[in-house]
């Protein structure tokens, strides 16, 4: 059974007392950052983040730092260097403070509950994903800059740099490099903590990405005597749409459109009146609602179809299929829901032609691995999420390239689809790849310092998510990166997210290390 997360319980077998009161104050700060509420509005869909930025603000008077946000809600720290160390090259700890939010209720609204898990080995959200990407990374920087000052060690000047905006595509770090912020230059090494793998990866690179939306225009027609009956999926795992989508994780958008797509034809007279699927456009989507028109002497019978379509599917699930393949399957169900508010009311469906443009739209969109070398992903496209909006159709989709040019031939495809059935595409973000260089001398710094204070290997990877470095370093020459992981952490975006505690310590002490020895080199 799972067990609440406290921060003193999760450290009490660190043998190192100053450690231990380091770590947790990292846990603390983390469960503090979690259950701070991050809305969504209108005028900041990416959410906002004006609570957030008044705990980094009372963090840093606290400190008596310097504490700067510009108007796109990044956040700035600015620590001054020790005496005769002014001129260093400074370090920039950089991180996102926005999340993905999966499961109820809202974890945006009423914050996270972490537990650890049955094995006491790692700690995740009760009923929601954890969010530790990013606040994780933002707990560790915040307290290994904090304790970096107080020790009293020689250390040159240093920011903390937190962005907006990450998860809703990078619009902090555009923002930043839009406006050549003041925040970043070309005499700075950027230290990101947004990676996930473990400490003991060093990642140097990412792919691009783009966020292509789809508008198919929405003509009604009445319902007449049909019955509104209301659905919900559940059960689908989720995942990140870069990390995990070469995990074959069924998504439920697609999930849906395959189903529908059967329900006409064995139910030629069945209507859609409402789809809303998704939760971003960078995970692998993991709930769908949808209301359908029914002959009212059909219900019975289409629930039944839904659960045998659904059985049959978990069926067919090859015998010798991968442990991950079927246990993302096992779980799916579809549950009848009641309907609220406006639906009651709900008058008219869309009208023949329409459904039928969504679901070929949605069946003909790449979902998942585009192209492959071997084992290594070289393309991808997850679609995130669909809404219906009034007169119109809206659909997210997300195409990642290893290169730009990998990513460009996928979006191809989409284009093609759009053009078929007579769709508006329309690119709506845009970012180049992080080309990995590992002949750096930031790099070999990196890895020599990691293996001596962390006693392993330190391996390097490209990450088939997007990195904010990448931006960084393609508007302000002279700017290096690297990104590390402030634990090892699986599952993001999902439901099953989970951050493993042991690896904590190996993250904290190699960020402490960068952070003390990388001026050293530079100076």
């Amino acid at each position: 059974m799972s067990a609440p997360a406290k921060a003193e319980l999760l450290t009490k077998n660190i043998r190192r007392k100053e450690m231990e009161q380091q770590l947790n104050t990292v846990w603390t700060r983390f469960f503090d950052l979690i259950k701070i509420p991050y809305p969504k509005t209108p005028a900041l869909p990416q959410g906002d983040a004006t609570q957030m930025l008044g705990y980094f603000e009372n963090y840093a008077k606290t400190n008596r730092f310097d504490f700067e946000v510009d108007d796109c809600q990044n956040a700035c720290i600015s620590v001054e260097a020790s005496y005769g160390h002014d001129k260093d090259r400074e370090i920039v700890v950089q991180g996102h403070h926005d999340a993905v939010f999966v499961g109820e209720p809202d974890p945006s609204i009423n914050g996270v509950n972490p537990v650890t898990t049955e094995d006491g080995k790692w700690v995740k959200g009760d009923t929601t994903n954890l969010t530790a990407d990013n606040r994780l990374g933002v707990a560790l920087t915040l307290t290994a800059v904090e304790n970096l000052v107080k020790s009293g060690k020689v250390h040159g000047p240093v920011k903390i740099l937190l962005t907006a905006g990450e998860d809703s595509g990078l619009i902090g770090a555009t923002y930043l490099g839009e406006t050549k912020s003041k925040f970043l230059d070309g005499n700075q090494t950027l230290i990101n903590v947004d990676s996930s793998e473990g400490p003991e990866w060093l990642t140097i690179g990412c792919a691009s990405g783009s966020r292509d939306q789809l508008t198919i225009p929405v003509n009604y027609e009445a319902i007449g005597d049909k019955k509104l009956v209301k659905f919900g999926f559940s059960g689908f795992p989720g995942g990140h749409s870069g990390l995990d989508i070469g995990k074959d994780r069924p998504s439920s958008i697609r999930f849906f459109a395959e189903l529908f797509a059967d329900l006409k034809q064995e139910f030629p007279n069945i209507g859609l009146a409402s789809l809303k699927a998704g939760e971003a456009f960078n995970s692998i989507s993991v709930g769908s609602e949808f209301i359908l028109t029914i002959n009212v002497q059909d219900e019975v019978r289409v629930q039944e179809f839904i659960d045998q379509y659904i059985e049959r599917m978990k069926r067919e699930i090859p015998a010798n299929a991968p442990e991950e393949f079927r246990n993302s399957r096992v779980n799916i169900k579809a549950s009848p829901k009641s309907l609220i508010g406006d639906e009651t009311l709900i008058q008219n469906q869309m009208d023949k032609t329409t459904s039928n443009h969504l679901i070929n739209v949605l069946l003909a969109i790449p979902q998942g691995v585009g192209e492959k070398e071997g084992d290594e992903i070289l393309s991808s496209n997850n679609i995130g999420t669909v809404e219906i909006a009034q007169d119109k159709i809206i659909i997210q989709a997300m195409t990642r390239g290893k290169e730009t040019s990998f990513r460009d031939k996928l979006r191809e495809q989409i284009k093609a689809v759009a053009k078929k059935e007579n769709v508006l595409v329309e690119e709506k973000l845009s970012y180049r790849h992080w080309s990995p260089q590992p002949e750096r001398l930031l790099i070999k710094l990196a890895k020599e310092i990691g293996e001596a204070v962390l006693k392993k290997e330190i391996k390097t990877r490209v990450s088939l998510g997007g990195l904010e470095p990448g931006i960084f370093e393609g508007v302000f020459p002279g700017l290096e990166a690297i990104s590390i992981s402030a634990a090892r952490i699986e599952n993001e975006h999902s439901l099953a997210e989970q951050a493993e505690i042991n690896s904590l310590e190996d993250g904290y002490t190699f960020l402490t290390a960068l952070l003390t020895e990388i001026p050293k080199i530079y100076s």
